[in-house]
């Protein structure tokens, strides 16, 4: 439960600014993205998760994204893109 509060508060958190890169967001979602494959975490958080960064992506991935992807470290980029991308079934 305690894991679903926490995924739930930051997924609110990052989606409070729809068109805007808050300093918390990067990390936020960088944290978030370890949930959306954690096979012990409920089916309900890694829904809640992939569903908050593909919002972010609609909202943020946009013309401005130059300026909002400065503010993400290679790691947090790399993070968000494993949640939002299409998996490749022959990579």
């Amino acid at each position: 439960m305690k894991q679903q509060t926490s995924v739930y508060f930051l997924c609110a958190a990052v989606l409070s600014r729809p068109y805007d890169t808050p300093g918390y967001a990067p990390m936020a979602l960088a944290a978030l993205s370890k949930h959306s494959y954690e096979r012990s975490a409920p089916f309900t958080v890694r829904e809640a998760v992939k569903l908050c960064c593909r919002e972010f992506k609609r909202t943020h991935m946009t013309d401005n994204w130059e300026l909002h992807k400065q503010q993400f470290t290679q790691d947090e980029l790399e993070a968000l893109e494993d949640v939002v991308s299409t998996p490749h079934y022959y990579a």
